[in-house]
């Protein structure tokens, strides 16, 4: 569900999971329960602790609601696609990549992106982009 958090600098609200377009319940189970236990760190802790497949996390990432662990959508699209299942054993094992910064998108693309993984948006209203 959507609350109303209280944030340093100012209350923010957070939208909740059951907005994201295409987000199973039983992903967003796996998500919440995992998050009760400690923070996420990057994309791949949620991954690996939430136990989400490639496709949940680009749902995610369409949906904007990985932000907080990877910045603006484009580069949240580019991690979750990096995330690949991998086998026990290597789980733990450290990668060393380089990281790839993308540029950010356009303020239209990116409420056009939020309509259509979220159904509303929170950026600028559409007729503001005329």
């Amino acid at each position: 569900d959507c609350t109303l958090e209280d944030l340093p600098h100012a209350p923010a609200v957070r939208l909740g999971l059951r907005l994201v377009n295409g987000l199973g319940k039983a992903a967003a189970e796996r998500i919440e329960a995992a998050r009760a236990e400690r923070p996420f760190q990057d994309v791949e802790d949620l991954a690996l602790r939430a136990d989400l497949d490639q496709p949940t996390l680009r749902v995610l990432a369409g949906g904007d609601a990985l932000a907080s662990l990877a910045g603006h959508r484009r580069q949240q699209v580019w991690d979750a696609a990096g995330q690949h299942a991998a086998p026990a054993l290597l789980r733990e094992a450290p990668i060393g990549e380089t990281v790839l910064e993308l540029p950010q998108a356009p303020e239209g693309e990116a409420v056009a992106q939020d309509y259509s993984a979220l159904g509303l948006t929170l950026r600028s209203h559409p007729v503001a982009l005329l």
